[in-house]
């Protein structure tokens, strides 16, 4: 892979990261369920069509596609990371 093709994945790997930042901002402002007038899609479903072009976006970069194994098992200890993070920071 070329040194420019590289950055231009990197850079989408940003552009998508940001995509993604927009959805979550929508639905804390309009909530989980408000339906885009534009796409005709709610901002959760939008979310998660960004955050799957993301994971498409950096398996390009690291050459590298996640298996379900793999993203089973980032995902779990995420989750548990964030509640753990939670409960020392935020009460519950």
């Amino acid at each position: 892979m070329s040194k420019e093709f590289n950055q231009h994945l990197l850079a989408c790997v940003a552009e998508e990261a940001s995509e993604v930042v927009k959805e979550a901002c929508k639905m804390i402002r309009f909530g989980e369920d408000f339906v885009d007038v534009i796409s005709g899609e709610a901002h959760m479903l939008q979310m998660i069509i960004e955050a799957n072009e993301l994971i498409a976006v950096i398996e390009m970069v690291t050459g590298k596609a996640f298996t379900s194994e793999d993203m089973y098992n980032a995902r779990r200890a995420k989750v548990e990371k964030v509640i753990k993070y939670y409960k020392q920071n935020c009460g519950a």
